[in-house]
C-alpha cells in the first residue's frame, strides 16, 4: 500500500507539479502575470495602489507615487515646466499590452515639447474600468495636480457606463504568490461568465446613467472654468464609432460646448485606413492607434494650452 502511495505521489509530481512550475517559470521569464495591486476609495471607487512596478501582458511599467501609471510628479510644479494631465479610463491607461513609450499620453508629451519649444510634461490621471462619475470624483476631490490643461478623454463605451467599484472588477487588492494564479483567476471567471453571465444592471436604465455621466461632466467643466484651468474634452470611437447610440455624442459634445471648452473627436483618425489595426479588441487602442491619436492631439492641445479660438468643436482630419 505504502509503495501504490509513493508511486502515486511521484506520478502527481511528475503529471502536475512539474508542469505547472514550468509554466510558472516561463511567467517569470517572459514577465507575464505581475498586474497591479488596487485599492478602495469611498469618493472615487478606487486606484491602483503607490509605488509599484508592473507587468500584466510583458510590457514593464511603474505606477508612481499619486497611484497612476508613470513617472512620479514634482508637488509643486517645477517653474517653466508645462503640464498636461489627461484623466480616463483602460484606453488611457493603455493596460499591459502597450509600452509606456507608445501611449498616446506620453507621445503627446514629446510632441508638444517639440512643438513649442518647452519643456513639457504630460502626466496620465486614468485607471482601468473608470466611468465619467469616478474621473469626476477623482478632480473634484484631488484636484489637477497643478496641471495648465486638463484633458478629459472620453470614449463610447463610457457614455452609459455607471460609476465603477472594484468589486465590479475583481482586480487584485494584493500581490498574488503566483503569476500563475493570475491566469487561472482569469480563466476561471471567463467559464463562470460562460456558465452564469453576469445579470445587467438594473433599468433604473442606461438613460439614467447617461443623465447622471453628463452631469458629473458639467458639474466639472464648470469647476475647471472657474478655475481658470484650460479644459477639453477629447471623445474616442470604437471599431464601430459611435453605435448604436450616435447621439450620445452630439449630448457629451452639447456638454463641453456650453461652457466653452473646446471638443476633438477622434474618429476620422481611427476610421482610416484600417480600423481594425487601430484597436486591439474593438475598443482599446493598439500601439498604432496610439500613434494616431497623438499626431491629432498634439495639435489640438497645443492650440488649448495657447488658448487660441475655433477648436469649440473639431473632428480630427481623416488620416
Amino acid at each position: 500500500m505504502l509503495r501504490g502511495l509513493g508511486r502515486l505521489c511521484a506520478l502527481t509530481l511528475v503529471w502536475v507539479v512539474v508542469p505547472l512550475g514550468l509554466f510558472e517559470g516561463a511567467l517569470r521569464v517572459l514577465d507575464l502575470g505581475d498586474p497591479p495591486v488596487f485599492r478602495r476609495d469611498p469618493d472615487y471607487g478606487y486606484l491602483m495602489a503607490p509605488n509599484q512596478s508592473v507587468s500584466t501582458r510583458g510590457y514593464r511599467f511603474r505606477i508612481n507615487a499619486t497611484g497612476f501609471r508613470g513617472r512620479d510628479l514634482a508637488v509643486p510644479k517645477p517653474d517653466g515646466l508645462v503640464r498636461v494631465a489627461f484623466v480616463g479610463e483602460s484606453i488611457t491607461y493603455g493596460g499591459g499590452s502597450v509600452r509606456e513609450e507608445d501611449l498616446f499620453v506620453d507621445r503627446v508629451g514629446d510632441g508638444l515639447a517639440a512643438l513649442l519649444g518647452r519643456k513639457v510634461e504630460a502626466i496620465n490621471l486614468s485607471a482601468p474600468g473608470w466611468g465619467v462619475q469616478n474621473m469626476a470624483a477623482y478632480l473634484e476631490r484631488e484636484g489637477r495636480h497643478d496641471a495648465d490643461a486638463l484633458v478629459w478623454v472620453i470614449s463610447a463605451v463610457d457614455f452609459r457606463r455607471d460609476k465603477e467599484s472594484l468589486a465590479r472588477y475583481e482586480f487584485p487588492e494584493g500581490r498574488l504568490a503566483l503569476r500563475s494564479l493570475y491566469f487561472a483567476r482569469l480563466a476561471y471567471g471567463s467559464l463562470r461568465d460562460m456558465v452564469l453571465p453576469r445579470r445587467p444592471p438594473r433599468a433604473a436604465s442606461s438613460g439614467d446613467v447617461l443623465e447622471r455621466n453628463l452631469a458629473a461632466l458639467r458639474r466639472s467643466l464648470d469647476e475647471s472654468a472657474h478655475a481658470g484651468v484650460r479644459t477639453a474634452v477629447v471623445f474616442v470611437p470604437t471599431v464601430r464609432g459611435y453605435a448604436p447610440r450616435p447621439e450620445d455624442l452630439t449630448a457629451y459634445r452639447s456638454i463641453a460646448e456650453a461652457v466653452g471648452r473646446p471638443t476633438l473627436d477622434l474618429a476620422p483618425v481611427l476610421a482610416a485606413p484600417d480600423p481594425a489595426r487601430m484597436f486591439l479588441d474593438g475598443v482599446h487602442l493598439s500601439s498604432e492607434g496610439h500613434a494616431a491619436a497623438a499626431r491629432a492631439l498634439i495639435p489640438f492641445v497645443a492650440q488649448v494650452l495657447r488658448g487660441e479660438p475655433g477648436v469649440a468643436d473639431h473632428r480630427a482630419p481623416a488620416a
